[in-house]
């Protein structure tokens, strides 16, 4: 339990340095056209993508075996928090 906590913890301070940057918070919500606006959200979420992919690669070479099952365990139990949480009217994820 205590190594779930510690994970948890070092997730969560991947997540917050992935968010910290000197571009605007939205730089596609200045886009009037829709499909290009589209385009830019869709390129923007595959950038973040790709780097939480190899953040997340990083954090999992430094694991043990025990500590890659717990992790595993760690995010079964996000997804389940993030889709009850991001569920609605007009929320989708790709």
């Amino acid at each position: 339990m205590r190594f779930l906590l510690s994970s948890a913890s070092l997730l969560l301070l991947a997540f917050s340095l992935l968010s910290k940057t000197s571009e605007p918070a939205d730089p596609c919500s200045k886009i009037k056209n829709k499909n290009d606006q589209k385009k830019c959200y869709m390129n923007e979420y595959q950038v973040a993508d790709k780097e939480l992919n190899l953040t997340y690669k990083k954090i999992r070479e430094g694991l043990s075996e025990p500590e890659k099952v717990d992790l595993k365990k760690l995010q079964v139990l996000w997804i389940g928090y993030r889709d009850g949480i991001c569920e609605g009217p007009g929320l989708s994820l790709p």
